[in-house]
């Protein structure tokens, strides 16, 4: 989400809000990211409901990268 997010800044960019629309994107995959180097985490990050939301949340932002101008 993190790249996707960036690689949309870069084509976004003449839109005024390119900034904003993607750190919708960027924000969730960096949270992601230091969730899974954080030993707590772990037990929480493997369980099914997390994963779905997780998952629910990466479809959304992949879906907002698409769909926004």
């Amino acid at each position: 989400m993190v790249a996707l997010g960036f690689i949309n800044w870069d084509y976004q960019r003449s839109n005024a809000h390119s900034a904003r629309n993607s750190f919708f994107i960027i924000v969730p995959g960096l949270v992601l990211l230091a969730l899974t180097f954080w030993p707590k985490a772990k037990p929480v990050l493997e369980q099914r409901p997390t994963r779905l939301v997780w998952g629910l949340i990466g479809a959304v932002a992949i879906i907002f990268a698409f769909t926004n101008k």
